[in-house]
């Protein structure tokens, strides 16, 4: 039915599948050097990204501050909103970026001390422990923010479209 080539075919996946089957396996537990130093450029990466976004932040609020102030009080809350959301996002950055160092060290560490690998490990528990709450606590407080600087940019439009 499929002739000679239908048999070539079927033959190679066979011998694909019995191949990939077959393949030899690593140890279970033991990651290839490339992973930790692949991991190790991805957090350079990550690390500078976060430098340049805190750098960006940085600007930016030099850049609201001076903005001359309104005399319109409902303008200056949304400024100071403004103001509190990016003083907020260059903090949690800087909690990322902190956290990123860290985990740097420990992978730096169990390279050429792998026998401090309990001990690093449980350095990382103990750090997530702390660090997975901040973050979440980031998170609330900017929530909290954005509700409230919508809640003042509606009353700004509101009044606009009221021809206030």
């Amino acid at each position: 039915m499929f002739g000679q080539w239908g048999t070539v075919v079927v033959a190679a996946m066979c011998m694909g599948v019995l191949g990939c089957a077959e393949a030899p396996r690593g140890e279970p537990n033991m990651a290839p050097a490339s992973d930790s130093t692949r991991l190790l450029g991805q957090l350079d990466q990550h690390l500078a990204q976060l430098t340049a976004n805190i750098d960006g932040i940085a600007k930016r609020l030099e850049e609201l501050r001076r903005t001359p102030d309104s005399t319109d009080p409902v303008v200056r809350e949304l400024r100071a909103l403004d103001l509190m959301g990016w003083e907020l996002h260059r903090e949690q950055w800087r909690a990322q970026r902190d956290h990123l160092q860290f985990a740097r060290q420990q992978l730096q560490r169990v390279n050429t001390t792998p026998g401090e690998r309990p001990a690093l490990l449980d350095q990382w528990a103990r750090h997530e422990l702390v660090f997975a709450p901040a973050m979440e606590e980031f998170r609330q407080q900017r929530l909290t923010l954005e509700r409230q600087r919508l809640k003042v940019e509606s009353q700004l439009i509101e009044r606009a479209l009221r021809g206030l």
